[in-house]
């Protein structure tokens, strides 16, 4: 998401698409500072960004595949189960 700052000292909107602390103002070529709210801002955005696959798989080993486990388990049980009383039928 692009933000736009005046230029300070020739008061042109640049645009900041979150790179850097610092760029070059596109309209008189000084090189400015990107407010501190903006590049933090970027910053953290950046961050979220290579954090969510690590917290997708913290979640799936955490919390889904124990479920599943735990499915494959009760429905192991209810086939033994099923198969104990069945059995007696087909044995000698």
């Amino acid at each position: 998401m692009a933000q736009t700052f005046n230029c300070p000292n020739c008061g042109g909107a640049n645009k900041y698409a979150g790179a850097g602390e610092r760029q070059k103002c596109a309209y008189c070529g000084t090189e400015i500072s990107v407010p501190a709210e903006m590049a933090s801002r970027a910053a953290m955005s950046k961050l979220g960004m290579q954090a969510r696959p690590w917290i997708i798989l913290f979640v799936i080993v955490v919390f889904v595949l124990p479920a599943c486990g735990t499915l494959i388990g009760v429905g192991a049980g209810i086939l033994g189960a099923i198969a104990a009383f069945i059995a007696p039928f087909f044995g000698n």
